[in-house]
C-alpha cells in the first residue's frame, strides 16, 4: 500500500510535466502557424495585385503592336516627339 502513495503522487506530476510541456509546443506550433497563414495571405494578395498589373501590362503592349494612333500617342507622350511644324505646349502638373 505503501507503494502505491508514492507511486500515484509521482505519476500525476509527470503526468502534469507532460501536459505542461505538450501545452507549450502546441502553442508554439498554433503560433507558428498563424504567422504562416498571415504570410501566405500577403503573398496571395501582391500575386493578384502582379496578375492585375501584368494583364494592364499586355493590353498595352498588344495595343501598341496593332494601333499605330497609339504608337504615335506614346511617342508624343513619352519621347516629346511632335510632327514638323507643330508647336507644343508643356504644363506642369
Amino acid at each position: 500500500m505503501r507503494k502505491y502513495q508514492l507511486i500515484l503522487p509521482a505519476l500525476a506530476v509527470a503526468l502534469a510535466g507532460a501536459c505542461a510541456v505538450f501545452g507549450v509546443v502546441l502553442m508554439q506550433s498554433w503560433r507558428e502557424h498563424q504567422a504562416f497563414q498571415e504570410r501566405n495571405e500577403a503573398a496571395h494578395a501582391r500575386l493578384i495585385e502582379l496578375k492585375e498589373n501584368n494583364a494592364a501590362q499586355q493590353a498595352y503592349l498588344t495595343e501598341l503592336q496593332s494601333n499605330p494612333d497609339m504608337v504615335e500617342r506614346a511617342a508624343r507622350e513619352r519621347l516629346g516627339y511632335s510632327r514638323e511644324g507643330e508647336l507644343i505646349f508643356k504644363f506642369d502638373r
